[in-house]
């Protein structure tokens, strides 16, 4: 069966690769993949986990960023006659936290505080610019909706 190419794409998923690269390293092709979670719903469950894997990972990652953190780092060097490296010192270095990378996680995780309001101011113009759905709305009406959300962002989750 096919489940020795599926645990080789997983493990490339794993480690990083995109579905393109994992079915490459696997050697099958991105279609065979495609219908083969399509005809099978456990295949797709093990398919879906291995990519949710993959977002936990770079979520982590964005939060130790946005937090900063402290990592070892270890001086190796060749002592004279052998083959084997001595370690010389460790040093612990700090990564600061990053603003921009706690602004991005917040924004996502917590969109009724963090909402990006010019994003919304944006969007409002492109509606106002463009054929009005609201049509029956007039100008000022659709400014005072839009005053109403900017001051209540969590208005938004409701929808």
């Amino acid at each position: 069966m096919y489940w020795k190419q599926l645990k080789a794409v997983a493990k490339s998923l794993k480690n990083g690769a995109s579905i393109g690269a994992a079915c490459d390293g696997a050697k099958i092709n991105r279609t065979t993949l495609w219908r083969w979670r399509k005809s099978n719903p456990k295949v797709d469950a093990f398919i879906v986990m291995h990519l949710d894997a993959q977002i936990q990972v770079v979520e982590d990652a964005l939060f130790r960023r946005a937090c900063g953190y402290r990592y070892e780092e270890e001086t190796k060097e060749k002592e004279i006659g052998t083959t084997e490296k001595k370690t010389i010192k460790v040093v612990v270095k700090e990564v600061p936290p990053d603003s921009s990378a706690c602004f991005f996680y917040l924004m996502n995780r917590a969109p009724g505080s963090w909402a990006d309001k010019r994003a919304l101011v944006n969007n409002y113009n492109v509606i106002k610019n463009s054929i009005n759905p609201l049509g029956a709305f007039k100008d000022e009406e659709l400014n005072g909706i839009l005053d109403g959300i900017l001051r209540r962002p969590e208005a938004l989750q409701s929808r």
